[in-house]
């Protein structure tokens, strides 16, 4: 199940982050455009323009589809041409590596990746000449680029940015992402010129179904980030 909330605390996005990947070991990225998925609790998705891999069951309901997305489960690969939404954000599932082609000029309210405790996979963004996207284009609070437990490759001429809504709250920040490496940003890149800054131990926790604890790791952006190769 592809989970999204916001992040009270970074130990109840992994609790709910184990379960989301024990019950996606078919191997299959799973792929949702919706305006939010705060129905997670009951598994319901409302509001879908996109999905790909996720049960109709769990489908509350459905807007009209939206233009300029596409995915093939052959090549793996998510394909955004000239995608543009103020509305809806993209949340992927990742199960194994996969690569999103920008062409032309996409934006979205937000971008969420949910990788894997057992092994970080790598989702490879590509991109034709001048080709761009930008992510929370409103500036509104709590909306950003999200990781978890997975590492974004950004290959040549690749760019993303994501815009900050100014606020202080530490819920509003436009990058955000928590892994279980010490030494291995989420982010194979630079942000704005510079590489990741030195990740920071959050806290301690167990698995699920897991005897021995783990050390989680954050990394976040407190500005607009442009993030390039």
């Amino acid at each position: 199940m592809l989970v999204k909330k916001i992040l009270c605390t970074f130990l109840f996005a992994f609790m709910c982050f184990s379960s989301v990947n024990s019950v996606n070991a078919a191997g299959k990225n799973k792929i949702l455009v919706v305006k939010s998925l705060s129905n997670f609790e009951d598994e319901s998705y409302e509001h879908v323009a996109y999905s790909k891999n996720v049960s109709k069951k769990k489908i509350a309901s459905r807007d009209k589809r939206i233009k300029g997305i596409s995915y093939n489960n052959k090549t793996n690969t998510l394909t955004l041409k000239n995608f543009k939404t103020k509305r809806y954000g993209l949340y992927i599932d990742v199960s194994r590596n996969m690569t999103i082609k920008l062409i032309g000029k996409c934006s979205m309210k937000n971008l969420d990746i949910w990788g894997s405790y057992n092994k970080r996979y790598v989702v490879k963004v590509t991109a034709s000449k001048k080709a761009t996207l930008v992510v929370n284009p409103n500036k509104k609070k709590q909306e950003r680029l999200q990781l978890v437990q997975c590492r974004l490759a950004l290959k040549k001429k690749a760019v993303i940015k994501v815009l900050h809504s100014k606020s202080t709250s530490r819920y509003s920040r436009p990058i955000d992402s928590l892994t279980m490496s010490p030494t291995q940003s989420n982010i194979i890149g630079k942000i704005n010129g510079k590489k990741p800054s030195r990740l920071m131990k959050v806290y301690t926790a167990y698995r699920e179904n897991d005897p021995h604890k783990v050390d989680f790791y954050e990394h976040y952006y407190n500005k607009t980030a442009t993030i390039t190769k």
